[in-house]
């Protein structure tokens, strides 16, 4: 399990063909909580999610009371992409 509380990701990029400014989750096996966790001036130069991707796997993934703000993806989802992923944001 891994659980974030309170934290505050500002700035981050992922360059080149490089996916989830901040954070990128990728076929997990870990159950995940973002708690009242802040995501703000997060960017990916040619792909998917500015601040945050999941790809599909077996985790359960949670977001409770994040902020995602200002956060820029060339493609698809500029904060957030959830690709082929059936999680509930809460």
């Amino acid at each position: 399990n891994i659980s974030l509380q309170n934290c505050s990701f500002q700035g981050n990029s992922a360059s080149g063909s490089g996916q989830g400014g901040a954070i990128f989750i990728y076929h997990s096996n870990w159950n995940i909580t973002l708690q009242n966790c802040s995501f703000q001036n997060n960017f990916v130069g040619e792909s998917e999610g500015g601040a945050l991707v999941v790809y599909p796997g077996n985790q359960d993934i949670s977001l409770q009371n994040c902020l995602f703000k200002a956060n820029n993806a060339s493609g698809k989802g500029g904060a957030v992409f959830l690709n082929n992923v059936g999680e509930q944001l809460n």
